[in-house]
């Protein structure tokens, strides 16, 4: 059997060496997919994950953006003719995005940010385009400021496009339905829609849309407002609900515009939600009529707005809204009900938790307690009890909720708070509305723990719940190296809000032969930085402050490790920065049997030497896959590797 590798495949093997020696051209090194536009990756519809942190960058930037010159090429050719979306609104780093007609530099559609993951700000792009069947359209995929990183991109086909008229008298008719507009070319677009149902009428551009809309219902053209509202969506999405009664076959006139006259693409969905035929009273729709339905009762009697589009829910006597007449066949239903109590509801039936994280919300709950004494009008509460198991000091945070919270400690019921914040933290890029704070512990003492919201505001919570033993004179309490915490593979999680110097420290003992990750990249509240240590007085094997791209702010360090050193690792923020955060942690171990195959497709090929000659160039093992060439076992990739590298090409089959 001939070798697969001859004598002339070890010639271009030694031309590749000095090829891609360092100062050498990048275009001159093995080849990349995507890495230009005539080598674009060709794309359907659906989803397709890459990354730019290994291309080489070809072109200038695009027009929407400064300094996006790394970038990542998909080819698209549709099927049909008709409206497109595609987005990058699920990536890692701050994307541009940009679709070309052809490889000359045609660009004809570009958008810098327009979306962005739950919960951060909009550093992702998404556009919007029609495309024609059979046209190949190039879509570049780079990053804000030479930004690089792991994209998913998503395309997905729209239905027809349904432009609103540029003015009220000359409104686009639609029924229920998703309708994908533009302002572009003029400030605003309105609709006329006739209702479906009796009962109530919910209008939203929520969903993919790349701008701060602003949503206006009308019962006539130059009539009274029905409806209004900017940012119900939250101030991440900038898309608006409106919400408002109807009966069937009458007419209003919806108006989509931009905060400020901004202009774009937008997808308007309009349904109308029935009332029931024989109302139940069942407000908050959990399928029981109990007192945590009174509130939507209570606001449906006094005409004021709700946002679950339930009112009809108590119209008992069909009069088209709920009043005086429909309260005494509430009262009938509570009476049957016998009122139950949600568990939490009360501080008598208050629920157990332990040291770790909890979430909850307090949007269904009745508030019957005045408010405390940190802050004002927090009477909708839930309420938590908490035995700790040794005594120390309690540390609480509701750092990661999305609402304006209050938090208070009790030792009994109807007694005076022992502790209370209003005001402390919050989720990254948020204001610090959320709350924290620690007290001392009495060990198999009961604990009652209430969440509120300011001025009445409710929404879903997290609470980190954690117990320090500070009885010891030195206990391993994280707030020192010699103090350190122990860190093992897998989810820990922490907070640094009560830590005298902002930061902890962990000690992680490494488990394999391989590779350490350590990532705070899932759910952290602030910019972390990660500090890796070979000891307390040692020097630093790893750090990193925003690998996890600048949404997340979160860190991720990586490092060769043998089993059974121990490395001290520092959770930090940047300027000072404290908050909670989640430490994941993996150990990759490198193969028993170096193979050489750095892209894991079980071959040996030239595109196996592009991370081979990264890696010896480097002296470094940047990835766990790469340790796969690490023949002596030294750590690394270093000149010892190559005979044993070109061994195996030898011997390959």
């Amino acid at each position: 059997m001939k070798s697969f590798f001859s004598a002339n495949c070890l010639l271009i093997l030694a031309i590749l060496l000095l090829l891609c020696a360092p100062n050498s051209q990048a275009e001159n090194c093995p080849f990349i997919d995507g890495n230009t536009c005539t080598d674009c990756i060709p794309v359907t519809l659906g989803t397709y994950v890459g990354t730019t942190a290994d291309k080489t960058g070809t072109i200038d930037d695009s027009s929407c953006t400064d300094g996006d010159v790394i970038d990542a090429w998909h080819c698209f050719t549709p099927s049909t003719t008709g409206a497109y979306r595609v987005n990058l609104c699920i990536s890692d780093f701050d994307t541009s995005l940009a679709i070309y007609s052809d490889c000359d530099n045609s660009e004809f559609a570009c958008n810098d940010d327009a979306c962005g993951r739950p919960g951060l700000p909009p550093f992702q792009s998404e556009l919007l385009w029609t495309a024609i069947a059979g046209e190949t359209y190039y879509l570049r995929v780079s990053g804000y400021v030479g930004a690089v990183g792991d994209y998913m991109l998503t395309i997905e086909s729209l239905p027809p496009a349904t432009n609103g008229g540029a003015e009220c008298v000359s409104c686009t008719p639609i029924t229920d339905g998703v309708f994908v507009g533009s302002n572009d070319f003029t400030d605003d677009r309105w609709y006329c829609y006739t209702a479906t149902c009796n009962g109530r009428v919910r209008a939203s551009t929520c969903e993919q849309t790349g701008f701060d809309t602003v949503i206006s219902v009308l019962d006539a053209c130059g009539g009274n407002v029905v409806a209004f509202d900017d940012d119900a969506c939250g101030i991440v999405n900038r898309g608006s609900v409106v919400e408002w009664f109807v009966e069937p076959s009458a007419t209003y006139f919806i108006q989509v515009a931009g905060f400020n006259g901004l202009t774009g693409q937008f997808q308007l969905t309009v349904d109308c939600d029935a009332c029931l035929e024989d109302p139940t009273g069942d407000f908050n729709d959990d399928g029981l009529v109990n007192g945590r339905d009174l509130p939507g009762f209570m606001a449906a009697l006094m005409q004021v707005e709700d946002s679950n589009g339930l009112l009809c829910r108590g119209d008992f006597d069909g009069s088209g809204e709920v009043d005086p007449p429909d309260i005494s066949a509430m009262a009938t239903k509570l009476l049957r009900s016998g009122l139950p109590v949600s568990e939490g509801d009360t501080c008598s039936d208050c629920i157990a938790v332990t040291d770790g994280l909890y979430t909850g919300t307090t949007v269904d709950n009745t508030g019957f307690n005045d408010d405390t004494d940190c802050a004002d009008g927090d009477r909708i509460d839930e309420w938590l009890c908490f035995t700790p198991d040794i005594s120390g000091t309690a540390v609480a945070g509701l750092c990661q909720s999305r609402f304006d919270t209050t938090l208070a400690v009790f030792k009994q019921c109807g007694g005076e708070s022992i502790a209370c914040n209003d005001d402390l933290c919050g989720p990254l890029g948020l204001p610090a509305w959320a709350s924290g704070l620690s007290w001392p512990v009495t060990a198999g003492e009961r604990y009652l723990l209430r969440i509120s919201g300011y001025l009445d505001a409710t929404g879903d919570y997290t609470l980190l719940l954690n117990t320090l033993d500070d009885t010891n004179e030195d206990p391993p309490d994280g707030t020192t190296c010699e103090r350190k915490l122990p860190l093992a593979d897998g989810a820990t999680l922490g907070a640094s809000e009560f830590t005298p110097n902002g930061e902890l420290w962990y000690d992680y003992s490494a488990t394999c032969f391989g590779r350490a990750t350590i990532r705070t990249c899932a759910a952290a509240s602030f910019d972390t930085i990660l500090t890796v240590f070979d000891g307390c007085d040692g020097g630093v094997v790893a750090q990193d402050d925003d690998a996890c791209g600048i949404q997340d702010r979160g860190s991720i360090v990586s490092w060769f490790v043998r089993p059974g050193i121990n490395y001290p690792v520092r959770v930090s923020g940047f300027n000072g920065a404290t908050g909670t955060f989640v430490v994941d942690v993996s150990c990759t171990p490198c193969f028993d049997e170096p193979t050489s195959d750095f892209n894991d497709d079980e071959r040996l090929d030239s595109r196996d030497l592009a991370g081979f000659l990264d890696a010896l160039l480097t002296g470094a093992c940047d990835a766990a896959a790469r340790c796969a060439g690490d023949y002596d076992r030294s750590g690394q990739i270093d000149a010892a590797d190559i005979a044993p590298l070109i061994g195996s090409l030898l011997t390959q089959r």
